[in-house]
């Protein structure tokens, strides 16, 4: 069953199964991912390319992201409403 089951009218589209299959997976992964952005940011810092003062910004921000991310994961949400989506909304 579609996130949105009941809002629309008749099959979905082909690419959004396959974009929709990957959301199970990015809930698993989504800390190892911003694991990795950290990790990009530091060497963008390491090689000079942003300056410290945007890496502590940078990597801040991330951590509340993930943070965000974790505590939007642990909610209950009403049928049809994706965490993410109301997460896009606040900002």
């Amino acid at each position: 069953m579609a996130l949105w089951s009941g809002r629309f009218s008749g099959e979905q589209d082909d690419l959004a199964k396959q974009f929709n299959a990957s959301i199970s997976l990015d809930r698993r992964l989504y800390k190892e991912d911003i694991d990795g952005s950290i990790a990009h940011v530091a060497m963008l810092a390491q090689q000079g390319i942003i300056a410290d003062a945007e890496k502590t910004e940078i990597i801040t921000a991330l951590e509340e992201i993930r943070q965000e991310v974790y505590d939007w994961l642990s909610e209950p949400l009403p049928s049809g409403h994706p965490a993410a989506s109301r997460g896009l909304r606040s900002r």
